[in-house]
C-alpha cells in the first residue's frame, strides 16, 4: 500500500475501488482490494508486492489462465476501449514525446498481449500522492502482474507524475537503453 497515505485510508480507498468495480462489472468478475498475487509460488522468500485492486482469477502458484484472461479482455472489450481513450486523451494532453501507446483491447489478446502470462485479469493501483518512486513501482507492479494494468491518479500532479515516468521508460527503449516496458499500462484521472 502507499507509504504517504495513512495504512486505513489506501485500503478504504482500495476497499471502495473493488466495490465500485464490481458494481460496473455485476459479479462478471472476481474484484478485490489489497491483493498479493504471487503467493503459492515455491521461489523462497522473494518480494511480493500488494496490489490495490486486482481482478481475477488468479494464477496463484503454477497455475496458468492465459484462455480465461483472453476471453475477459474481449467481454471487457468496451470498457479497457473507453479506459484507452482517457489515457490517450490525458497523454497527449501532458507528454512532450510522442511513444506508441495501447490501440485498443486487442492488445491483451494473445498472441498481442504483453503480458500473456499474467497474475490476474485487472491489476489496478491508486495513487493520491507519493514519491516518483512509489509510482515507478505503482507502473512496474501493475504491469507485471496484470495482463490490464491500470493507474488511477488522485489529482493531477499524480496523473502528471505517472505520464512523464511512463514517457521516460518509452523514451528509453526508443534509444535502445535497457528499461522496463509498460505497454500494458492505462493511466486514469
Amino acid at each position: 500500500m502507499k507509504e504517504n497515505l495513512p495504512l486505513d485510508r489506501s485500503l478504504e480507498l482500495a476497499k471502495s475501488a473493488a466495490e465500485c468495480f464490481r458494481k460496473y462489472f455485476i459479479s462478471h468478475l472476481d474484484f478485490r482490494a489489497d491483493v498479493k498475487v504471487n503467493r503459492g509460488l515455491s521461489m523462497g522468500p522473494v518480494y511480493s508486492p500488494r496490489l490495490d485492486v486486482a481482478a481475477g482469477p488468479f494464477a496463484i502458484g503454477e497455475k496458468r489462465f492465459q484462455k480465461e484472461y483472453d476471453k475477459i479482455a474481449i467481454s471487457c472489450s468496451d470498457f479497457i476501449d473507453n479506459c484507452i481513450t482517457k489515457f490517450r486523451e490525458n497523454y497527449n494532453r501532458i507528454a512532450k514525446e510522442r511513444v506508441r501507446l495501447v490501440e485498443n483491447y486487442r492488445e491483451f489478446v494473445r498472441p498481442y498481449a504483453f503480458n500473456a502470462n499474467s497474475r490476474c485479469s485487472f491489476a489496478i493501483e491508486i495513487e493520491e500522492n507519493g514519491s516518483p518512486k512509489h509510482k515507478l513501482g505503482d507502473i512496474v507492479n501493475a504491469s507485471c502482474l496484470g495482463r490490464v494494468a491500470i493507474l488511477v491518479s488522485g489529482d493531477e500532479t499524480t496523473l502528471r507524475s505517472f505520464v512523464r515516468i511512463v514517457e521516460y521508460l518509452s523514451l528509453l527503449k526508443s534509444v535502445q537503453k535497457p528499461t522496463f516496458e509498460p505497454r500494458n499500462v492505462i493511466i486514469l484521472d
